[in-house]
């Protein structure tokens, strides 16, 4: 979990709820994919939720991603801070995240969110689409 939060504290924090998440959802598994994968989306869902709840709640916005980015830092500073990041579909967020701050390429993405990779690299265009429509919008 370490490798997504890059906090230890959060990191612990994350892995509590994914088990509390896990025994209060034990129910809904169907067994139509393995268990590992069922356990491994709900840990990507937690720690993505984690990372939104850090990244808005946090005093001064991240700039670079720990990872690299190929991103301009000015735009990932806004997309931390600026409400119309927030606005975008649940995915597509995550995808920009994933890619832009926490420098993950389309396969890896593809991999933790079980999309492809053409997928991945699809619905970034289109956040960074309707981040620049509406930054224009805006103007």
């Amino acid at each position: 979990m370490f490798g997504v939060v890059r906090d230890a504290t959060l990191a612990d924090d994350v892995s509590q709820e994914v088990w509390l998440r896990v025994l209060k959802y034990r129910h809904q598994f169907r067994g139509e994919c393995r268990m590992s994968t069922w356990l491994h989306r709900i840990a990507v869902n937690c720690a993505l939720r984690a990372i939104d709840d850090r990244n808005r709640l946090a005093e001064r916005p991240l700039t670079t991603g720990t990872r690299g980015t190929r991103f301009d830092g000015r735009l990932c500073e806004r997309l931390v801070v600026d409400e119309r990041a927030a606005r975008l579909p649940a995915q597509m967020r995550r995808i920009l995240i994933l890619h832009a701050i926490l420098g993950y390429k389309h396969e890896e993405i593809a991999e933790r969110l079980g999309i492809s990779a053409g997928a991945s690299r699809s619905q970034l265009w289109h956040a960074r689409r309707k981040l620049m429509d509406t930054e224009e919008a805006a103007a």
